[in-house]
């Protein structure tokens, strides 16, 4: 990082003018902010060769108490060169990532304020440099910013914070060639020929939280279209010259039309959206312009086991859920990501119909609950104090979170459902939101108490777990139902109040019912004409739970056949797998009836699970299903196949199939299989072009099950960064991954893939690389490490190798 003169002797004047901070650690929050944040005016220049920003930000506030003469923002500013109000200059101070402004005289409650900060910085975070290096040439130059978490403040000074709003302006020079992307409105561009720049004027007119305050500088072309009177604005970097639009961003109007018809109006003045290169995240909601990630360029050969929608309808719904209503603390995130989720879900049962909707739950459902069993035991679940969301960390808010949004639904009926939605949003346009405004809500509109469906859910942690039997009395013809809740308690988890419902078939007669589960055990009785032939309980899958619940072949069998919820079929034929070869037969004529694709990938993975000679001829016939995510299921099902019973099929997959996913899923069993000139085959399909490198990630799951020495030297080509330029980088982890595994047989080679890692300029393939070397104690790397940072350009990858230096050493 370079260091001129000129900041040299700024930093010493500026000294002058600073005062000492008490050594009492102040935390800014909502606790403590005495201000109302109105607006914020950035004038910007960067340069790419040092990653540094610099210009001014006048920030206009409002004192919310008497005798207020400091204020205190957050900012991570390397450099401030001087703060003014009006002409005068005030006396400032930077302490533990916050700027203390000191006021000679003191400010009434209510007055505006305005304060221009000067100054310049070199960002470690939240906004990104990109630029061509010898290494990497393959770069773009580009710039964006990260806001959330609590990241803007890196870039510019402001309360960095959910819980206070403000509206904002941002001006930037940039060369010529260069496009300026922003929030809310573009206002001008001035051009500066003698200079070979320009400048560019965006203005955001409503109020956001600054972690939405975006900025992406670098060479775009736009498609524009409009719908429900909203501009929609599609930029794509140039260097993706062969994108299909259509195929990309296609779905954004059917999504927008969803949103404004069943939410509110789209609240802005317009949408964008934004690739951009090497994102961090899948996207980012930035109001009325999202970031999303690169891998949304993909070709034919991914549909349908890819789609960008999601993505696309994910961001869009932040756009109310978390822009136009937003949290008012980080601890409310479930607000955001929970209702972004599952109005994604909604759009998807909207677009796609209901069977597509329960596939898309049933599988969150499912990544939730083995998310928390391997990585967040309920044990660890605390209480927070009253009205203090518990259980929505990390993945929880997504996956927990989109489940109980659905449960309330189910709970309210849909015309409820939707009512209070709209009443919420309405509400609190524009504004912070807790999880109480949220409740008092859904309760006024709704009519109901939901004091339990909150202490439970929202509150309380967890998830119900049922144990479900039933007994048949022919003399009496009773069915008796038995419930019980075998989940453990804790200070957060108790005893779940619930509606489920349950179907019982018995010949021509079928009981449909809504229990009330209040109890840690409970019965229901129903008297029937015969021994039932089917008992679904939670049919159509509404609640958030695990289910214990046996059957014999018979029931699952005729639940296969004839239950007209799709999520029945699928659980039977997943559950069939336990009757073996006696199962075959069924989930062979169930394949050749059944429409939906979900149910036929599971009849695919009981069939491996299966692994009999019968079950591989029913897969021969799946393996040409027109379906490619059914193709995909049975490559996946012939790892559990003997390698020559298999083989020909997956070798016709990889080398002849159209689909990428289908030709990634054969390779990787190959390898788990250990297939006859298993390497070679792969090996040679290296070089087959594949949308986000999906054969390539296959290859090298193979290729790790294979344990090849011959694989150490394709592995160290691969990890490098032009594989996967401008991709989803999700190869290089494989591969990092296999080099680990090598390392204790062939622990030189495996290092030198490790180096050939750090180099990479992606920061989850040099944060991995690092890692790896460090719990390998790789103190013999130290030098190529050293010799790396003579020649890698890019800040942040400096420091993680320097970093690792430090632990080594």
């Amino acid at each position: 990082m370079k260091k001129n003169i000129y900041l040299q002797l700024t930093t010493l004047l500026l000294l002058t003018l600073c005062v000492t901070v008490s050594a009492t650690e102040f935390v800014l929050d909502n606790t403590t902010r005495n201000y109302d944040q109105q607006h914020i005016k950035l004038n910007l220049q960067f340069s790419f060769e040092d990653e540094s920003v610099w210009g001014t930000a006048d920030f206009s506030f409002i004192p919310l108490e008497a005798n207020f003469d400091e204020l205190i923002l957050h900012s991570q500013l390397t450099h401030i060169k001087s703060i003014k109000c009006g002409r005068k200059k005030l006396r400032f101070s930077q302490k533990n990532g916050l700027l203390h402004v000191f006021f000679p005289k003191n400010l009434a409650i209510g007055e505006t304020v305005q304060i221009t900060v000067n100054y310049q910085t070199n960002p470690s975070t939240g906004l990104h440099f990109f630029y061509p290096t010898p290494d990497a040439p393959e770069i773009p130059y580009q710039i964006w910013s990260q806001g959330q978490g609590d990241n803007n403040r890196y870039w510019f000074p402001c309360f960095d914070k959910p819980g206070d709003k403000l509206t904002a302006e941002l001006t930037a020079t940039v060369p010529e060639r260069f496009r300026v992307l922003s929030n809310g409105t573009l206002i001008s561009e001035t051009r500066n020929a003698k200079k070979g720049q320009k400048t560019v004027h965006w203005k955001m007119d409503y109020p956001q939280t600054p972690y939405l305050i975006t900025l992406i500088v670098g060479e775009f072309t736009s498609v524009t279209d409009t719908v429900c009177g909203v501009p929609l604005n599609n930029h794509i970097p140039t260097y993706w010259k062969n994108a299909e639009v259509e195929r990309i961003f296609g779905r954004t109007k059917d999504a927008m039309r969803f949103f404004c018809d069943y939410v509110a109006p789209y609240p802005y003045g317009k949408y964008d959206q934004t690739p951009v290169h090497d994102f961090k995240h899948g996207g980012m909601e930035n109001a009325s312009n999202s970031t999303l990630n690169s891998r949304i360029f993909h070709d034919s050969h991914s549909v349908p086991n890819y789609s960008p929608e999601m993505l696309i309808a994910h961001e869009m719904a932040h756009q109310w859920f978390g822009d136009l209503l937003t949290m008012a603390d980080w601890r409310g995130i479930w607000l955001h990501e929970s209702f972004a989720v599952y109005f994604t879900d909604m759009y998807f049962e909207n677009f796609h119909g209901t069977d597509e909707f329960k596939k898309r739950r049933l599988d969150q459902n499912r990544k939730y609950i083995k998310n928390q069993h391997e990585n967040d035991p309920m044990e660890k679940v605390k209480f927070k104090g009253n009205l203090v969301p518990v259980d929505f960390g990390s993945y929880k808010c997504y996956n927990r979170g989109g489940a109980i949004l659905h449960e309330l639904r189910y709970e309210l009926g849909d015309a409820l459902f939707q009512q209070g939605i709209r009443a919420y949003v309405k509400k609190y346009a524009f504004q912070t939101v807790t999880s109480q405004d949220f409740r008092e809500v859904m309760e006024e509109t709704s009519g109901h108490d939901l004091t339990q469906w909150f202490k439970q859910w929202i509150y309380g942690a967890g998830h119900p777990q049922f144990k479900v039997s039933y007994e048949w009395d022919e003399t009496t013809k009773i069915m008796t139902l038995h419930v019980k809740q075998t989940q453990l308690e804790t200070e957060v988890l108790g005893v779940f109040e619930v509606t489920v419902p349950v179907e019982i078939r018995a010949g021509k007669t079928r009981i449909q019912r809504r229990l009330q589960i209040t109890k840690r055990g409970e019965t229901f009785c129903y008297r029937l004409p015969q021994a039932p032939n089917m008992v679904r309980f939670d049919v159509g899958n509404h609640v958030l739970k695990e289910l214990d619940f046996h059957k014999s072949l018979a029931e699952l069998k005729y639940q296969l056949f004839y239950d007209e919820d799709m999520i029945g079929r699928l659980l039977a034929a997943e559950q069939l797998a336990e009757y073996k070869d006696n199962a075959v037969p069924v989930l062979e004529r169930a394949y050749q009836r059944e429409d939906f694709y979900a149910v036929r990938q599971a009849i695919a993975k009981s069939l491996g699970e299966i692994a009999s000679p019968a079950a591989l001829e029913v897969l021969k016939i799946a393996a040409q299903d027109n379906d490619s995510r059914v193709r995909e299921s049975v490559m996946e099902a012939l790892a559990n196949f003997d390698a020559k019973a298999g083989r020909p099929l997956l070798v016709n997959a990889l080398q002849n199939d159209y689909n990428d996913y289908v030709r990634g899923a054969a390779a990787h069993s190959m390898g788990i299989v250990k297939a006859d000139s298993a390497f070679e085959i792969l090996a040679a399909a290296l070089s087959y072009p594949s949308s986000n490198q999906r054969i390539q990630i296959g290859i090298f799951e193979g290729f790790r099950e294979l344990q090849d020495a011959r694989v150490l030297p394709l592995a160290k080509e691969y990890v490098k960064y032009k594989y996967s330029s401008g991709g989803a980088h999700k190869l290089e982890p494989v591969i990092l991954n296999f080099a680990n595994d090598m390392s204790v047989d062939y622990r030189a080679q495996a290092l030198v893939i490790m180096l050939e890692g750090i180099k990479n300029p992606f920061f989850r393939t040099y944060g991995k690389a690092a890692e790896l070397l460090q719990d390998l104690k790789a103190t013999e790397t130290i030098p190529e490490l050293k010799k790396a940072l003579e020649t890698i350009q890019r800040p942040r990858s400096r420091r993680t190798i320097e970093g690792t230096i430090k632990k080594l050493q």
